[in-house]
């Protein structure tokens, strides 16, 4: 049923190299009214890595409508 939103999903990841978690933490980001998702790293790296999202201003950089469109 979701197979369609996963493929664009990976497509969405594999273009700017990105782990699929930044991406996903990068969507969070993106959406209204969010302002402090939680995260749990297992690593120093991992919290590195969620750091430099905000920093990047990946989720501006990215189109997540072409992975879920907003519903109305």
């Amino acid at each position: 049923k979701h197979r369609p939103q996963l493929v664009r999903y990976e497509a969405l990841c594999k273009s700017p190299g990105l782990p699929p978690a930044q991406v996903a933490l990068a969507w969070l980001l993106s959406r209204p009214g969010l302002t402090c998702p939680v995260v749990g790293p297992h690593s120093i790296a991992d919290l590195d890595g969620a750091a430099q999202i905000r920093r990047a201003h990946i989720a501006e950089a990215l189109s997540f409508r072409r992975i879920a469109p907003e519903r109305r």
